[in-house]
């Protein structure tokens, strides 16, 4: 794997996610909805809207409680996010290894069967076989 992974993300009005920083760049393109950062208030991210986060970028993500839609964002980030709890401690770390073992594990829970991948270097695709 590359360290490139992507998401697309549905949130709640009034939903957050704890500080993290990302080791690579983050682009993070808003479908619908509104949000912005906890640290920079006066950057209001709207429906159209394109973010580029550096990396070394750390901040705190929140959907005001006032959005009247869900927010919908494409994410793509190279590298690995490393999360941290309310004590600044931190919590966990997501990469592209942890999101496929947790695709994995989800779909296994749900009785979905192996999951397909776009292999590296192959135009096809690959499954884990049980």
């Amino acid at each position: 794997m590359a360290g490139c992974w992507v998401v697309l993300a549905t949130f709640e009005p009034g939903s957050s996610v704890p500080l993290h920083y990302h080791t690579g760049v983050a682009e993070v393109y808003t479908l619908s909805g509104r949000w912005h950062y906890a640290e920079y208030p006066d950057q209001p991210q709207t429906a159209g809207s394109y973010l580029l986060e550096p990396a070394g970028s750390v901040h705190t993500f929140i959907c005001p409680e006032t959005n009247t839609e869900d927010t919908v964002l494409f994410i793509r980030v190279e590298g690995a996010n490393l999360n941290f709890d309310e004590n600044g401690q931190l919590h966990s770390i997501l990469d592209t290894t942890s999101i496929r073992y947790l695709a994995d594990q989800t779909a296994a829970a749900k009785g979905l069967g192996p999951l397909n991948y776009i292999g590296g270097g192959a135009a096809g695709y690959m499954a884990q076989r049980t």
